[in-house]
């Protein structure tokens, strides 16, 4: 039996009214969104939180920065600072630069407030301007009510007479100095080349560089101080052998390793110094063969941490408490890493300081450089000119190779 018609009336009466006033009332606490702050506005925030602070005197200079997509976001008692700039240099002093470590530290101290912005190759003569592009992301607390402030600093300065200025707190000149040697010595070899041989030799260079480059399986080198990756039991201590490098200061006497599936374990070095120089770091290659007798370029430790001086003549046993992983990288994006299994090892010493700086590398175009080392690396110089070669042509490369 239906309602009543006076109640069907007031029904029908009503139902406009409470769908009207479903329409226009608010969700139950609901808030109005936060207007965005402007451009202008934002910049200013991110200046009070950044500050350039070039000691006087420094050979570079700051002039202006683009913050681009930076921002502070705070959730709870701490504060992202996601940097995301362009910061514009010049080079006031008398010398062409070649490369700048910048240090940026937060006011606090805590951890997650450090980063580094290393600059190699660079090629800046006096007078002349460059950009340094920032993309990191640092979290510091807050704590009563204070915001985290955050110092970009001047680490050091490479000239490319590989004099170097700067408090160096990051060993940015052996770094630096290192990454140029290596950086000049592929240019030499191609500006040779062009001069005796011409463009068409010069093209079929970086050519044969593109193709090793894209051949050669990447491998992804670990060193864990503490722990390992897998379960199989390691093996007793097992010698291998180091690539001969006659002009090498450090010379290796005796090196053992225990070896599980994919992991080198404590490798023990015994090393002398043949040189008239003390040496007081060093770094060791590796080249690996798996189980299939495949070769691999993987990279390179340091043999000596920062602990050892070793005096002319002198001899030393270098003993490392941790573990090398090796797993080859994939060429598709997305997939997973596969553990090399370790079948055979060999060392070569890829970098020696002395006591005075200097640094010592070894020539990968030098004649009595053995063929693997040769052909087994693809360095950062040689992607970035196959880089120019292939967007830009053989004239761009060799008005590059001409700076």
């Amino acid at each position: 039996m239906g309602r009543p018609a006076w109640k069907r009336l007031l029904a029908a009466a009503w139902l406009p009214c409470l769908l009207f006033g479903l329409a226009v009332l608010p969700p139950a606490r609901a808030q109005a969104p936060a207007a965005n702050p402007s451009p202008a506005a934002r910049d200013a925030a991110l200046r009070d939180r950044l500050r350039v602070e070039l000691p006087a005197g420094a050979p570079i200079r700051h002039l202006d920065t683009d913050w681009g997509r930076s921002r502070v976001v705070q959730r709870g008692s701490a504060a992202s600072v996601e940097l995301h700039l362009t910061l514009q240099f010049q080079n006031v002093s008398s010398q062409p630069i070649h490369g700048v470590t910048l240090l940026l530290q937060s006011n606090s101290g805590a951890a997650g407030g450090r980063a580094t912005v290393t600059l190699p190759g660079l090629r800046i003569g006096p007078g002349e301007r460059f950009p340094a592009k920032v993309d990191l992301r640092l979290v510091q607390p807050v704590t009563a009510g204070a915001q985290p402030v955050f110092a970009l600093r001047l680490d050091g300065v490479l000239f490319a007479d590989l004099s170097f200025t700067g408090d160096n707190t990051l060993n940015s000149r052996r770094l630096l100095t290192a990454l140029e040697m290596e950086i000049q010595q592929d240019r030499r070899h191609l500006r040779a080349l062009l001069q005796t041989e011409g463009k068409e030799a010069l093209g079929q260079e970086i050519r044969q560089w593109i193709a090793r480059q894209s051949e050669l399986p990447r491998v992804d080198l670990r060193w864990a101080r503490r722990g390992r990756a897998t379960t199989i039991p390691a093996s007793d201590p097992v010698q291998f052998a180091f690539v001969p490098l006659p002009a090498s200061p450090l010379e290796p006497l005796h090196a053992t390793v225990r070896i599980a599936g994919h992991e080198a374990v404590s490798p023990r070095l015994q090393v002398r110094n043949r040189s008239s120089k003390e040496i007081i770091y060093a770094e060791i290659g590796w080249i690996i063969r798996d189980l299939e007798g495949r070769e691999f370029y993987a990279g390179t430790v340091p043999a000596t941490g920062d602990q050892i001086r070793l005096a002319p003549g002198a001899q030393a046993v270098v003993e490392q408490e941790g573990v090398l992983q090796f797993q080859e990288q994939p060429n598709l994006p997305g997939a997973g890493q596969t553990p090399i299994k370790l079948g055979e090892m060999l060392g070569y010493v890829s970098q020696v300081q002395f006591a005075d700086g200097a640094i010592w590398m070894p020539n990968r175009y030098d004649a009595a450089m053995p063929e693997r080392l040769r052909r087994l690396r693809i360095s950062p110089e040689q992607q970035r000119l196959s880089s120019i070669y292939l967007r830009h042509g053989l004239d761009a490369l060799a008005a590059e190779l001409a700076r």
